[in-house]
């Protein structure tokens, strides 16, 4: 059984960098916890600024939480992991052109596990988009990690600044085993310990 995560209004952590087409990308515009069973419904606008090469990004970071680490696993498994966002205030010639799938260790460091780039994800309209970022083999990760997802945006920066709305709320869809133990709660059966 899948694990699903919903982006909630709390923050999240910020300081990382990811390399993304041999630029280095910096602290995140928005940055939202992620929870199994939570909710949100806060809203988030990444500005989009000029760097040197006059391409404009912004970077969006959804953590799973840091008090407690999730998934609480020592190897994430194969598959989709479907990252959606809802954009209530949409912004011509913006889009989503790369998603990260990270482990954050518990000292603080970033390991890209799997990406998504190049994309060309359209922000010009309002509604729910979707990244789905391939994990090809399972990935030996600290069961103290937290899975960090990393969404960059951009356009061209002859246009100037620029921002969108992205209401909190959507679900990460994950392919993580959800155990055998919550896989029965799941579904009505009361397991007696």
């Amino acid at each position: 059984m899948a694990r699903t995560f919903v982006i909630t209004d709390a923050a999240a952590d910020s300081g990382f960098n990811v390399g993304d087409s041999g630029e280095t990308i910096g602290d995140a515009a928005i940055s939202r916890e992620i929870l199994e069973g939570g909710s949100g419904s806060g809203t988030g606008t990444p500005d989009v600024g000029n760097n040197a090469a006059r391409i404009e990004r912004a970077v969006i970071a959804f953590q799973t939480d840091t008090g407690a680490p999730e998934p609480n696993d020592a190897s994430w498994e194969s598959g989709d992991y479907v990252v959606n966002i809802n954009v209530t205030t949409a912004r011509a010639t913006m889009q989503w052109v790369a998603t990260y799938l990270m482990s954050r260790t518990s000292g603080g460091s970033y390991n890209t596990e799997a990406n998504l780039l190049l994309q060309t994800t359209d922000l010009s309209t309002t509604g729910v988009k979707t990244h789905t970022v391939n994990l090809g083999s399972a990935a030996a990760v600290n069961a103290t990690d937290t899975m960090y997802f990393v969404l960059v945006l951009s356009f061209d920066g002859l246009h100037g600044n620029s921002t969108v709305v992205v209401t909190m709320g959507e679900n990460i869809v994950t392919p993580l085993d959800a155990g055998a133990v919550d896989e029965l709660a799941a579904q009505g059966v009361v397991v007696m310990q």
